[in-house]
């Protein structure tokens, strides 16, 4: 969508410099020109062209669909399978405007050989958008949302080896990995002096870095070549621009 004209009245309770932060600033607006009467009260109470969901949509607050859910759903494969930094990132999707993330992508990140691990392709898929379908699910529907793994000797969804045959190899495989108290116990165990939590700023900035050059492609529309000692993209210049926007006045980092 593009930006809607014109501005409505900000509410009494809200802070509207304050929840742009270092955004640009733009006119407050809560509903859309072509809304109804009752439109327009659903959209006050709960949806909103910006607040206080939609933001979400828009690259000046939100990442879209791939930087709200990328790091819950690629964090699993980042670990089981080493990855680290990509050495390329590439995106097809439907229309992408200025200002607001796709309605649907398909974002394929390429990742080198590591310990004793053979290169391998990662691609996102949202939308609605789903890879191509595997036999081994035998007429079963692809769920909504998920991990395929695809591997040399067979594939899984999730947890669940989609053969009964490689089911059965590996039915007593041993548990090695310590078990945790989920979301909630590590994160409340790490804010008591506990052990950190399983994706701690250390492990999570790493994981962010990964989910978000897939936006850079996205808003870019070319395969981008990525330097992980240099932290930047090696073919396509303008796209290192999307790496640090620039803070409006009053709202910038200092280190």
């Amino acid at each position: 969508m593009d930006r809607p004209a014109g501005e409505d009245p900000v509410p009494k309770t809200l802070d509207w410099d304050l929840w742009i932060g270092p955004a640009p600033m733009r006119p407050f607006k809560n509903v859309w020109p072509n809304e109804s009467l009752e439109l327009k009260q659903v959209s006050r109470s709960s949806n909103g062209v910006y607040h206080p969901f939609n933001f979400r949509g828009w690259w000046d607050f939100g990442t879209g669909a791939l930087g709200d859910m990328g790091c819950h759903h690629l964090n699993t494969p980042f670990r089981a399978l080493k990855l680290k930094h990509p050495i390329s990132v590439s995106a097809s999707s439907t229309r992408c405007l200025k200002e607001t993330a796709p309605l649907a992508s398909i974002v394929t990140y390429e990742f080198p050989a590591r310990e004793g691990m053979p290169p391998l392709l990662a691609v996102w898929y949202d939308g609605g958008l789903k890879p191509r379908y595997p036999a081994e699910l035998e007429g079963k529907p692809l769920p909504a949302e998920g991990t395929l793994y695809v591997g040399d000797e067979g594939k899984m969804l999730g947890p669940t080896i989609l053969s009964a045959t490689r089911v059965k190899k590996f039915e007593n495989v041993p548990k090695t990995l310590p078990r945790r108290a989920g979301t909630w116990g590590e994160w409340y165990g790490a804010c008591r002096g506990g052990e950190p939590a399983g994706c701690n700023f250390d492990w999570a900035g790493l994981l962010t870095v990964f989910v978000l050059l897939g936006n850079i492609a996205i808003r870019t529309g070319e395969r981008l070549q990525w330097d992980a000692d240099s932290m930047r993209f090696t073919n396509h210049e303008p796209a290192n621009a999307y790496l640090h926007e620039p803070s409006r006045s009053g709202w910038s980092l200092e280190s």
